[in-house]
């Protein structure tokens, strides 16, 4: 049997979890409207490097540094 103290310990630890999901999933929504607006949404991909991000599992540097090589167009060798 769970006591009264642990069952509140795992609620506080559930609310916190949940907003903080919530918190990353607005950011990264807001971040899709605003890329929509200038006709850029967000694929799938940018949205898990973003989260990954936001979850602290890569820095922003090296996600920076992943974008710019795959926006980057290579020249053309002839």
């Amino acid at each position: 049997k769970v006591s009264k103290y642990a069952t509140i310990i795992i609620e506080i630890f559930y609310t916190i979890w949940s907003i903080i999901m919530t918190s990353n999933e607005r950011i990264i929504e807001n971040v899709n409207a605003t890329m929509s607006m200038e006709g850029m949404p967000l694929t799938q991909e940018d949205r898990e490097l973003a989260a990954s991000c936001l979850e602290g599992k890569i820095e922003f540097g090296e996600a920076i540094a992943s974008l710019v090589k795959r926006y980057t167009q290579k020249p053309v060798v002839r």
